[in-house]
């Protein structure tokens, strides 16, 4: 049986800690929706890892806030992460002479979870945020590569910047994260620029 690094073992720990008061204490649910920016790479000896590597895929959670202070909040969410990058492919002819290029886009679909620490930096109307914690994605689409295990896990700390604005019990906002891997290998560089719409309950 296969064992966990410690890193993961913490991760999952902490992210599990902090989403079950989520689920039993909630004061504001919410929705997230965007998009991800990512280069994730298992051998760049034979693939570059450029911004023209870049894959943009669907990034959504659901999620909850608790514990709401003047200094912040604590966030918990599960959702989909789409991660991957875009390879050029040169094609030959028979004689190895170049006939075209195509560019080929390789995604990576994730069951993703965080848990975050939330600090807000006014106490204005529209209140700027920052924002970060435990990370911890699941591949879902293994059975579309050959060698799935290096990719099937990914753990680190999610952290970003975000603004809020409330109404009453509806809230609306947007946050810029980086999902910032422990793991070496494969080389995973995802950002997710996403608007979120929450309700108090």
């Amino acid at each position: 049986m296969r064992k966990l690094p410690i890193p993961l073992l913490m991760i999952s720990f902490s992210s599990f800690i902090l989403l079950i008061p989520a689920a039993l204490c909630a004061q504001t649910i919410k929705l997230n929706a965007g998009t991800s920016f990512s280069v994730v790479n298992s051998n760049p000896d034979l693939h570059p890892t450029g911004i023209k590597n870049v894959a943009i895929g669907f990034s959504g959670t659901i999620g909850a806030d608790f514990v709401e202070r003047k200094w912040g909040f604590l966030s918990a969410n599960i959702g989909i992460v789409q991660k991957g990058r875009k390879d050029r492919v040169t094609y030959t002819d028979v004689n190895g002479n170049s006939s075209y290029d195509k560019t080929n886009v390789i995604r990576f679909t994730y069951l993703t979870a965080n848990a975050t620490v939330n600090f807000k930096l006014s106490q204005s109307s529209l209140v700027p945020f920052l924002g970060i914690g435990p990370r911890l994605d699941y591949l879902l689409n293994k059975s579309s590569f050959i060698d799935p295990e290096r990719l099937e896990l990914a753990y680190g700390v999610i952290g970003g910047f975000g603004l809020m604005k409330k109404f009453d019990k509806i809230q609306i906002g947007g946050r810029v994260d980086y999902l910032y891997s422990i793991k070496k290998e494969p080389i995973d560089r995802t950002g997710t620029v996403m608007i979120f719409a929450g309700w108090g309950i």
